[in-house]
């Protein structure tokens, strides 16, 4: 017998959506970086806070994830310009980069910096299909942009997610990828990472 319920503005809802909103927490719950695992696909994952950059910046990542060795870097990321620190799941499918660099680089740059980075991988990328253009702030208050996108790669489609963040004046450029099918998982996760992202005080 289906059982129903009464929603505060009077309307009344079947236990078959009750089950549906429970889901929908289930699943929310284990997209929380902050809370006791993430689900990823078939990976399941602990974040901890970790330090970049000889401590110029501390970033919530996966603690099973390592450094990219250096050959799989290079067909990776083929141009020269490759991030400085790439960390990565055992198969090296889904990548969290960083990039600091030495430019000053301010709160108030951030839109025409993200806005110009867009523009000039939407020349440059054959095929790459775009989202959302964010402005928001980490969980220290900084201002800072990014952008996701999906792009074809030499075997399947990528989602890609470029974040761009003042750490001490200084410019921080943060990539998140994995497979196009992993998408809808790891989003708000990635989010949450670029969020996660706070300067460490300099003695």
């Amino acid at each position: 017998m289906k059982k129903d319920f009464h929603r505060e503005d009077g309307m009344e809802f079947t236990d078959v959506e009750t089950a549906e909103t429970r889901a929908m927490k289930e699943e929310a719950r284990y997209k929380n970086i902050y809370g006791e695992e993430v689900r990823a696909g078939n990976e399941i994952l602990h974040f901890k806070r970790v330090n970049l950059f000889d401590d110029k910046f501390s970033v919530m990542l996966p603690d099973s994830y390592k450094d990219l060795p250096k050959d799989l870097a290079k067909l990776k990321y083929p141009h020269e310009n490759r991030p400085h620190v790439i960390k990565t799941n055992e198969a090296t499918t889904a990548n969290f980069a960083f990039s600091l660099y030495g430019q000053d680089f301010s709160e108030a740059q951030v839109e025409s910096a993200t806005n110009g980075m867009k523009s000039g991988l939407g020349r440059v990328t054959s095929g790459a299909r775009f989202f959302d253009t964010v402005f928001t702030n980490t969980e220290d208050g900084v201002k800072f942009g990014y952008f996701d996108f999906l792009t074809t790669g030499l075997d399947m489609e990528m989602y890609q997610m470029f974040g761009f963040i003042p750490v001490h004046g200084k410019f921080l450029h943060v990539i998140f990828n994995a497979p196009a099918a992993m998408m809808r998982t790891w989003q708000p996760v990635a989010v949450q990472t670029l969020r996660s992202v706070r300067g460490i005080e300099e003695n």
